[in-house]
């Protein structure tokens, strides 16, 4: 949680976890901080920030906490987020007043301006044709008109708004699904949202007398798919609309989406009249840590309809923790020789090496014998390109201890869509030897889940 520092506290560094809580999305925890803070440890820039995604995020007593602010506070920006306040509360003469002032002391703000005085001021139902540069308080504007956004505005957005941008109409569905499924495979809304996007999805009552079988594609699929389970009362077909869901996405969005997917199942029990989806339930179950995902793992083990995924998703099952010590040994010899069996040079190089450190960081033992099968199929190295500062800094903080700084530390290095194979396996064995085994296991068995499904 977000909670004030203790002690003798730099501003700067107040104010730029208040940044950097808004920069993730937690726009909630950032305003909290920001209000329960020393407000000489806080900058005007970051309570305005703070202050204004968390009226974005739909707290709309923001207005009344900030409302000293605009008394002592005249920047331009402060002035923006007082009129967005006077509209909220309708009381459109002040709204006038602050508009007209904000128009005779600059020429910049064209588009907040305009939404202001003609879409909410106004009434009109017509969008300026340009919607950028688009500012927070613009995109206040937008929620507050009601009005149906087009496709391009949201796909140039910056997902770190995407909490607010998903309270603002899109004229197809399909463009809020696709931005609600990104947000939360980066963990920037949780499950809740993710399920309101889904449930808002229009489909005609047709479409539900044969989901499993729908010509609907990506996002709008699985939102069908998910409202479908939501239906279903039979834990048979209920299975079967989730395997769907799960079949049809990508590692990462299920990595940030598993509790959205758990929820989707329920408690369901592991019967043998399920198996062909044994392996697809047990991962499930696993992305958010239901004790039901070990008896799923134990029924696909020696099935064969479940053959490929066991191939795919072993690893992962590994890694959470679901094979028992004891059929470790024989279960790695299964998953390593059925994975050689069906890949080449390349896939040898970039999925079933990188998973072998993976489990040798997360203290898995790997024999001997499978490395020098992996060393002589591969051929050849993948170069790899990382901070030696940063890594070198992160060893440095595992190895005293130090956990919050090797955290800090990790975070740096695994930042953005591709991590190096290095910087993977150093995070691994840096949160282990720092004595964070849980966060370690989790974040090798999601690598390994990208290494399985993206290659």
């Amino acid at each position: 949680a977000a909670v004030p520092p203790e002690g003798t506290v730099s501003p700067r560094l107040t104010s730029l976890r208040v940044e950097k809580l808004v920069a993730f999305g937690a726009a909630g925890q950032a305003w909290a901080l920001a209000k329960q803070a020393d407000q000489r440890l806080v900058s005007d820039s970051a309570r305005r920030a703070a202050a204004l995604n968390a009226f974005l995020g739909g707290d709309e007593a923001v207005c009344g906490q900030v409302a000293d602010s605009f008394k002592i506070r005249s920047s331009r920006d402060w002035q923006k987020l007082m009129i967005v306040c006077r509209l909220q509360a309708r009381d459109n003469k002040a709204a006038q007043v602050a508009l007209d002032i904000l128009r005779s002391e600059n020429g910049r703000d064209k588009l907040f301006l305009s939404v202001a005085d003609r879409n909410i001021l106004g009434s009109s139902k017509t969008l300026p044709a340009a919607l950028s540069p688009t500012d927070p308080e613009v995109l206040a504007l937008l929620q507050m008109t009601g009005l149906g956004l087009p496709e391009s505005f949201f796909a140039r957005a910056d997902l770190s708004d995407a909490r607010a941008l998903l309270r603002v109409p899109a004229r197809d569905d399909a463009v809020r699904l696709r931005l609600a499924e990104r947000a939360a495979e980066r963990g920037l809304i949780g499950a809740a949202d993710l399920e309101s996007v889904y449930r808002a999805a229009k489909f005609p009552d047709a479409a539900f007398a044969a989901p499993l079988a729908s010509a609907e594609k990506e996002a709008r699929l699985r939102a069908l798919l998910f409202q479908a389970a939501d239906r279903q009362k039979d834990p048979v077909q209920k299975t079967a609309l989730v395997a769907a869901f799960v079949r049809s996405a990508s590692a990462p969005f299920l990595n940030g989406a598993g509790d959205v997917v758990a929820r989707m199942l329920g408690d369901v029990a592991a019967d043998p009249s399920m198996a062909k989806d044994a392996a697809v339930l047990a991962r499930v179950y696993m992305l958010s840590g239901a004790k039901a995902a070990r008896d799923w793992v134990d029924l696909a083990r020696d099935n064969a309809l479940c053959a490929d995924e066991m191939r795919r998703f072993w690893p992962q099952f590994v890694l959470a923790g679901l094979v028992k010590d004891r059929a470790y040994a024989s279960d790695f010899s299964k998953w390593f020789s059925a994975s050689m069996k069906v890949s080449d040079a390349r896939a040898v190089r970039e999925s079933i090496a990188p998973t072998l450190l993976l489990l040798d960081a997360s203290g898995r033992e790997v024999p001997d014998a499978a490395w020098q099968a992996v060393y002589d199929a591969a051929g050849g190295e993948e170069k790899i390109s990382l901070s030696p500062l940063l890594f070198e800094r992160m060893l440095a903080a595992s190895a005293a201890h130090r956990r919050a700084e090797t955290v800090l530390m990790a975070a740096v290095l695994t930042k953005g869509t591709e991590v190096s194979l290095t910087a993977s396996i150093g995070v691994v064995s840096a949160l282990r030897e720092a004595g964070l085994e849980t966060e370690a296991a989790a974040f090798a068995r999601e690598t390994a889940a990208v290494l399985a499904l993206e290659k």
